[in-house]
């Protein structure tokens, strides 16, 4: 029903239920996942959210294990020879 210019079922929405995560959870859950995107899925935290928490406690001095933002390693050995072939020479 349009009331004021605006819909009453738009402002009573319930914002979306988040599920939180204790600090001694988060800790578990980030030191046994091998990426990120595992950490988001076992906590339904944003990939941002995740890496922000995971320094923050580093700041505080909980030793965390860093993890690769997911990006393929780059083969160095091949990539040189790759540039050395393409290359001015």
């Amino acid at each position: 029903m349009w009331v004021g210019g605006i819909y009453p079922e738009f402002i009573m929405a319930k914002p979306k239920d988040k599920k939180r995560v204790s600090p001694e959870d988060f800790i578990k859950i980030w030191q046994t996942s091998l990426t990120t995107a595992e950490v988001m899925e076992k906590t339904d935290l944003k990939v941002h959210a995740a890496r922000t928490r995971a320094c923050m406690y580093r700041k505080k001095g909980i030793p965390l294990k860093y993890m690769t933002r997911g990006k393929k390693r780059l083969d160095v050995e091949a990539l040189t020879k790759l540039a050395v072939e393409y290359g001015e020479g």
